[in-house]
């Protein structure tokens, strides 16, 4: 946790003397039956005691994708930046929600993950 602590100051010192913040890189890993997709935006939530949860705003360009298939999958998000740090976040996908077709011809979907503790209940 230091650790992670002290790389956020690193990034704050680096803004403060007017250097960029390293890019950060989502990734989310489905199994092979879920092809193609790529992570738009992201939220996570955990809480010590209580919430842990990830909202997962996706998109894809496969048209045969069966969406409602992600349901109940096991996926892990991966969020890196560059030569300072990897975090990730394992879990099942509960809820699905599909937002249609953006202006750039890819389905767009929300993925709740929690992790499968939490799906239990």
């Amino acid at each position: 946790m230091a650790n992670l602590l002290g790389l956020g100051l690193d990034a704050l010192n680096a803004v403060g003397r007017g250097e960029a913040i390293k890019h950060v890189e989502y990734e989310i890993s489905i199994p092979a039956s879920h092809p193609g997709w790529r992570v738009r935006r992201l939220k996570v939530l955990e809480e010590l005691s209580g919430s842990n949860r990830a909202d997962v705003e996706m998109e894809t360009d496969n048209g045969t994708t069966d969406v409602e298939a992600l349901l109940g999958a096991s996926v892990t998000l991966t969020l890196r930046r560059e030569g300072l740090y990897e975090r990730k976040f394992s879990g099942i996908v509960r809820t699905v929600t599909v937002h249609g077709w953006a202006a750039n011809k890819t389905l767009v979907c929300n993925l709740v993950v929690e992790p499968a503790l939490f799906c239990l209940a």
